[in-house]
Parts: C-alpha cells; sequence; structure tokens
C-alpha cells in the first residue's frame, strides 16, 4: 500500500503488517520525530536511482536513495515493520521560464531491500501521484467535491463512489480526453449518460 504523509502513524503500519500487508509511506512534519531521525541518515553514501520525465512544459528529475534499517535500534525511525528508508529529491524546472524549484520527501517502507530497490520505491511513489492526480485532482476540480455542503451520515461516502464510477466509465469508454468534456457531453445528453451506465464495460 502506498500511503499519505497522514497515514505515517505506528497504528496504519500495525494494522498493515499484521494483515500481511507492506507499505510505502512519505514522512513529513507532522511526525517530527520519525522526520528528525530520517533527515539524520547518511543518505550520500546510499544506493539511489534517478528518472527523468518532460511533460505539461516542464522537466522533473528524480532522484531516490534508500537506507536498509537491519541492525537500526528500534527507537529509530520507530515505525511498526520498517525495513528501508527512503529520500526522494525533486527537481522541476519550468521549460518557457527556466524556473527550477527543489522539494525533498522522506519515507519508510516495509519492503525489505531484496524486494524493492530504489527504482521499485521510485516507480511506487510515483504510481501513487497518479492516483492522486488521475482520481483525487478530478474530484476535487472537475466535480468540485472540495465545495459539497454534503454531510448526512453515509452520503458523502456514497456520492464520491457515484464519482469513481464515473471517472471510470469515462476512461473505460476512451470517447473523451479530458473529464470536463465527458461533462458537458452527458450533461446535455442524459440519455446518453444512462446508456454507458447500464452499458457492458467490454
Amino acid at each position: 500500500m502506498t500511503l499519505d504523509a497522514l497515514h505515517g502513524c505506528p497504528n496504519t503500519a500495525r494494522l498493515i503488517a499484521d494483515g500481511g500487508g507492506d507499505c510505502v509511506v512519505p514522512i513529513k512534519d507532522n511526525h517530527p520525530t520519525l522526520l528528525d531521525d530520517l533527515r539524520l541518515f547518511d543518505w550520500n553514501g546510499a544506493p539511489s536511482r534517478r528518472a527523468v520525465d518532460k511533460g505539461h512544459g516542464r522537466l522533473e528529475e528524480r532522484v531516490c536513495a534508500v537506507v536498509p534499517l537491519d541492525g537500526v535500534p528500534d527507537d529509530v525511525a520507530a515505525l511498526p515493520g520498517r525495513r528501508q528508508a527512503f529520500r526522494i529529491v525533486r527537481r522541476r524546472t519550468v521549460l518557457k521560464s527556466g524556473r527550477t524549484s527543489r522539494e525533498t520527501v522522506h519515507g519508510l517502507t516495509s519492503l525489505a531491500p531484496k524486494r524493492a530497490g530504489a527504482s521499485e520505491i521510485l516507480a511506487l511513489n510515483r504510481g501513487h501521484w497518479e492516483i492522486e492526480n488521475r482520481v483525487h485532482y478530478v474530484r476535487d476540480f472537475s466535480f468540485d467535491e472540495d465545495r459539497s455542503r454534503i454531510r448526512a451520515g453515509r452520503l458523502p461516502r456514497n456520492l464520491a463512489c457515484l464519482s469513481n464510477a464515473a471517472i471510470s466509465i469515462v476512461r473505460m469508454r476512451g470517447r473523451f480526453r479530458r473529464q470536463p468534456q465527458a461533462h458537458r457531453h452527458y450533461a446535455a445528453r442524459q440519455a446518453d449518460a444512462l446508456r454507458e451506465v447500464l452499458a457492458p464495460a467490454f
């Protein structure tokens, strides 16, 4: 499981480990003791991998370094089940302006070194943000969920499930490149929307 920094807490890590799962979790300022421990590791000598992506008018370089935690005292970076620490440094350059920015993220994973090195952790982290961008961002902006005033009972969760289903249907059909295009189309043609929901996906 790849988690947001909000879930970098012992109870969540223990629950995942007890269920036989593994996690990759970034550690941020909301867990200052863990973050301080991670910053003290020798990252310069750690095995690392580099990836470069170009798109959306910017160049992004990501470098992931990993430190195995076997032999490290349990009270250092004390998250249940942790096997490795990682650090990802992102450098973004806006191609048009040449402006650059740098971000450093530290984290922990229960994956052992033989199961996941720097390349795999880099890919897992990237995959997490792909989900964030393809689902949560769309729900926040295209569906305008952030301004929703619905609070009663299970209704918010039910509506979130319906939003996820609508996003998935539009993507599986492949008819529209962007969700707002699909929204405008189906808002004007409700019969088409109903057919898409009732028709088999494949």
